[in-house]
């Protein structure tokens, strides 16, 4: 993934909360997915993937630029809204995460079917728009 795939616009975003349940899997967007969210202290970025069991989940930039895939906890009041990905940039980053490699990570296990339903919402989001 590279850092081109950031939107231009640095529009306002609007928080939602569509809940999904599936799979005996129940999660939800407080953000839209791969909205890039920013760290009040250090600047750090990260992007927002979904919350679940009500702890927010999240992927942190850095590691995405370098092909590596983690799911991380994020405290969200100590972070900004500051951009979103692109609909490539959150493809690429969904493929990235259900690779042979990142779904071998023992941090990444639990989350597998969340990510998989998200890129198959994300596949039919794309078939529409074509």
């Amino acid at each position: 993934m590279n850092k081109q795939l950031k939107k231009e616009n640095k529009e306002v975003l609007e928080l939602k909360e569509d809940a999904y349940i599936s799979r005996n899997v129940s999660y939800y967007n407080y953000y839209p997915i791969g909205t890039i969210l920013k760290d009040i202290n250090t600047d750090e970025e990260i992007v927002y993937l979904f919350h679940y069991q009500r702890i927010p989940r999240c992927a942190k930039m850095e590691e995405l630029y370098n092909d590596s895939y983690s799911v991380w906890q994020f405290t969200p009041k100590y972070f900004d809204v500051e951009d979103e990905l692109t609909i490539n940039g959150i493809k690429d980053m969904l493929e990235g995460f259900l690779s042979k490699k990142s779904r071998m990570k023992e941090v990444n296990k639990p989350f597998i079917p969340i990510l998989e339903m998200e890129y198959k919402k994300l596949k039919k989001q794309t078939k529409k728009v074509r």
